[in-house]
């Protein structure tokens, strides 16, 4: 029981980070190269993320690929 409240404890403040990270990148408009490896590794490691994440770091990419976000290296 611990391990799975640890679970969800550790899933909670990965995603209060990435919501920390994508508000920053709204707020300023670029995105350092860091930044942009953190939310794919976070896209591809974490099944349990919700819909809305999952949608704000998909709209993020979009922004990267076509050019409305700066990426920094």
């Amino acid at each position: 029981m611990n391990k799975i409240q640890g679970s969800e404890s550790l899933l909670q403040k990965q995603q209060a980070s990435l919501r920390k990270t994508l508000d920053s990148i709204s707020i300023k408009g670029i995105i350092t190269q860091s930044d942009r490896q953190k939310l794919l590794s976070f896209l591809v490691s974490n099944p349990l993320l919700i819909s809305e994440d999952i949608q704000r770091i998909n709209e993020t990419i979009f922004q990267i690929e076509s050019g409305i976000l700066k990426v920094l290296n």
